[in-house]
């Protein structure tokens, strides 16, 4: 739960998801041929807390993997 969480837990937390969220980009780049054929826009969005912002960039990774042309808020919205 989050909101018990101490403010070290949350950083730690946010930190290592931001270290996977890079190593994925780095390890995992879109495939040429995906680029070359992407089928959608898509924005992802992390809307209240900053772990749902660092999941929308797991999502956007994830998706631009499938060939979508992808942009990501980096940011919670709240």
């Amino acid at each position: 739960d989050l909101e018990s969480a101490t403010a070290e837990h949350r950083l730690r937390l946010s930190s290592g998801m931001d270290a996977l969220i890079e190593e994925l980009r780095e390890s995992h780049p879109a495939p040429a041929a995906a680029l070359a054929t992407r089928a959608l826009r898509i924005h992802c969005v992390g809307a209240r807390w900053e772990v749902e912002a660092k999941a929308a960039a797991m999502v956007a990774n994830s998706e631009e993997q499938r060939g979508h042309e992808v942009s990501c808020t980096d940011w919670a919205l709240a």
